[in-house]
């Protein structure tokens, strides 16, 4: 009989992760408590904004936390062998979809500012970037440098999941953009791209894993404009 292939989600994550997300919003409840306290006026619509706005920086604090102390690295990983990185990698991507959803994920935050929060969150951008739209998981293992456009609803993921004979596998290599490249609109940008200086990238174009782009090209070939 062939043995069913592991999946991801494990006892850690049905049980420590939410025992963390349970303890971060606890202590989110104590801190706004204590903070409307503090000011003599409780009411409760002050108390939910304030709520929410503490459970996102302890979010922020705890990942920088798993940042600093477990650093990712790229590779491949399963969690036959690699459990631990596994499951810190569940974990942080629980945090972040779950506290932070509506910066995160569903882009709420004004385009001006979202440069500040995915640098809040890891990533390294030079000066001259302003506009950045779409949508970047795992903003510390990106690279934007300088004078980079972010076209709308483009998609950086750096990392995926395949599924292999022993189970699935998560890969993770570290994406960047040089200076003066350009995503066009909704391109697709996988794990290990890296984007030459002043290159462009054609929009609704998916880049795949592992490309590197030359300096000056413009990605794919076939879309250049005669």
């Amino acid at each position: 009989m062939e043995k069913s292939s592991q999946r991801f989600v494990g006892k850690k994550d049905l049980i420590l992760t939410p025992i963390i997300e349970i303890a971060l919003v606890l202590i989110s409840i104590v801190s706004a408590y204590f903070i409307l306290d503090f000011f003599g006026d409780f009411r409760w619509l002050e108390f939910l904004v304030i709520l929410y706005f503490l459970i996102m920086a302890f979010t922020i604090i705890l990942l920088k936390i798993i940042r600093v102390c477990y650093p990712f690295k790229e590779g491949i990983f399963t969690s036959q062998e690699h459990p631990a990185i596994v499951y810190r990698w569940n974990l942080y991507g629980f945090l972040c979809i779950t506290n932070l959803s509506l910066i995160y994920q569903n882009n709420l935050l004004p385009i001006p500012f979202r440069k500040l929060f995915l640098q809040l969150l890891g990533a390294k951008i030079g000066p001259g970037v302003f506009a950045i739209s779409g949508l970047v998981t795992d903003p510390h293992m990106v690279t934007i440098e300088e004078n980079v456009i972010l076209g709308d609803e483009r998609y950086v993921s750096p990392h995926g999941i395949v599924t292999l004979s022993s189970g699935d596998a998560l890969i993770v290599k570290r994406i960047h953009l040089k200076k003066n490249c350009i995503i066009g609109a909704r391109a697709v940008l996988l794990p290990g791209v890296v984007v030459g200086i002043g290159s462009t990238v054609a929009p609704n174009t998916v880049v795949p894993m592992n490309t590197v782009i030359s300096d000056g090209e413009f990605y794919p070939k076939s879309k250049v404009i005669s």
